[in-house]
C-alpha cells in the first residue's frame, strides 16, 4: 500500500492489486486471467473502471467530483458482479439437465406472472449464498432472461449501465412478453434506462409495450386479470403487517375511494385522527364486520322505516304469498353507489375492542 515501508507516500494500486491508470485494458486482463467480452469475461469499460479506482486508495483525500466518479466506478463493476452471479445461477440450473421449470405464467391462466425459477439449483444458490430459496430462484430467473429475450439489458447490466434493480423491472414487465415486443421495448427504453430512476423507469417501460403493441394491450389487461390476488400478510417491525392486493386498477380505485371517503366524512366530524389512520380504520372495520357477521354481504336494517332495497317477487303459490322481504345486497367494487354520510362515518368508527389513538 504504501512504497518503501515509510507509510507516507502512496503508491498507485487499486485496493492493493498493483494496478496503475495508465495500463492497458488488455494487459490487466492477461495478468487476472480473464478471457474476452465476447467469451463470458467482463467488459472492457468496467475494467477501464476498475482502473480508474487506482486514483482512490485514499477516499479522505478526494474531493466531492472525484468521491462522485469513486462511486459510480463501483456501481459499473457492482453491475458487472451482479450480471456474472445471474449468468452463473442459470447455468447451473442447466447443468442439472432443466431446461426448463415449467409452463411460463403466461401458459397458466390465473397463475400470477413470476421469474423464478426453482429447482435443484436454487436451493444449492440459496444454501450456499444464505438467501431464500425465492430469491435463489429469481436469481435462476432473471439469469434465463437476461441471456434470451432481454440480453440486452444483461450486456447493459455486464457493462455497469444500469444496476440490479433496473434489470429486475425489465424482468418483471417483459417476462411473459413474445421476444419480438421484447427487443422492441427494450431497443427503445434501455438507451434512457441509465439516467431514469426505478419508479420512471417503470411507468416508462409500461407506456412503451401498449405503443409497441397496442392490439394486444386489451387481451394482457384481460389477461393480467386473471391474475389478481390478495398476497399473504407480511410482518413488519413493531407489531406491524402490510397486505398487498394486486387486481384491476379500477376496482383498487374503487377500494380506496371507498377509504377515503369514509376518512374525510369522519373527519368533517371532527375525528381527531388522520386521514391515513381513518382509511386503514375504515378498510378494517369493514373485515371485523364481515368476520362477525359471517358474510360479506351488507345487511339492511330491520326497522319499519327503511324501505326495502331489492324486494323479491312472491313465489307463485295458491295462497296469498307473503309480504317481500328484503333481499341482501352483495358488495362490490365495480362502480358501487356513493354511500351515505353516515355509513362512511361508520365505516371509519372505532370498534368497541380496540381503541384508535390519534398521532399527535
Amino acid at each position: 500500500m504504501f512504497e518503501n515501508g515509510s507509510g507516507a507516500t502512496p503508491t498507485t494500486t487499486v485496493w492493493g492489486l498493483g494496478f496503475t491508470p495508465t495500463e492497458d485494458p488488455d494487459t490487466i486482463r492477461d495478468r487476472l486471467g480473464l478471457t474476452q467480452p465476447d467469451d463470458g469475461g467482463p467488459p472492457t469499460e468496467v475494467i477501464r473502471r476498475l482502473l480508474q479506482l487506482s486514483d482512490f486508495t485514499h477516499l479522505m483525500s478526494l474531493d466531492p467530483g472525484e468521491l462522485l466518479e469513486a462511486a459510480a466506478a463501483f456501481a459499473a463493476i457492482a453491475g458487472w458482479a451482479e450480471a456474472g452471479l445471474r449468468a452463473t445461477a442459470t447455468r447451473l440450473h442447466t447443468r442439472h439437465g432443466i431446461l426448463d421449470s415449467g409452463p411460463t405464467p403466461a401458459d397458466v391462466p390465473g397463475a400470477p406472472a413470476r421469474v423464478e425459477r426453482g429447482g435443484p439449483a436454487a436451493d444449492e444458490l440459496a444454501m450456499r449464498l444464505g438467501l431464500s430459496r425465492q430469491r435463489a430462484a429469481r436469481l435462476v430467473g432473471e439469469g434465463h432472461l437476461l441471456e434470451s429475450t432481454l440480453h440486452p439489458v444483461g450486456t447493459a447490466l455486464a457493462a455497469g449501465h444500469i444496476d440490479a434493480g433496473k434489470a429486475a423491472i425489465f424482468a418483471d414487465l417483459l417476462a411473459t412478453q413474445e421476444p419480438a415486443v421484447c427487443f422492441a421495448v427494450t431497443d427503445q427504453v434501455l438507451p434512457a434506462a441509465p439516467g431514469l430512476p426505478h419508479h420512471a423507469l417503470k411507468k416508462r417501460i409500461q407506456a412503451v409495450l401498449i405503443q409497441t403493441d397496442p392490439t394486444t394491450a386489451h387481451h394482457r389487461a384481460l389477461q393480467a386479470a386473471t391474475r389478481r390476488r390478495v398476497e399473504h400478510p407480511r410482518l413488519l417491525p413493531d407489531g406491524q403487517a402490510c397486505l398487498r392486493v394486486i387486481a384491476p386498477a379500477l376496482d383498487i380505485a374503487a377500494i380506496y375511494t371507498a377509504a377515503e371517503a369514509a376518512a374525510k366524512a369522519a373527519r368533517a366530524a371532527g375525528d381527531p385522527r388522520t386521514l391515513d389512520q381513518l382509511r386503514a380504520d375504515a378498510l378494517t372495520t369493514l373485515a371485523t364486520t364481515a368476520l362477525n357477521n359471517g358474510t360479506l354481504t351488507s345487511v339492511p336494517d330491520a326497522t319499519p322505516s327503511s324501505p326495502p332495497t331489492a324486494p323479491q317477487p312472491p313465489a307463485p303459490a295458491p295462497a296469498p304469498a307473503p309480504a317481500p322481504a328484503p333481499a341482501p345486497v352483495r358488495a362490490s367494487v365495480r362502480g358501487p353507489a356513493a354511500a351515505p354520510r353516515s355509513s362512511a362515518l361508520a365505516l371509519a368508527t372505532p370498534r368497541s375492542d380496540q381503541s384508535r389513538e390519534p398521532t399527535p
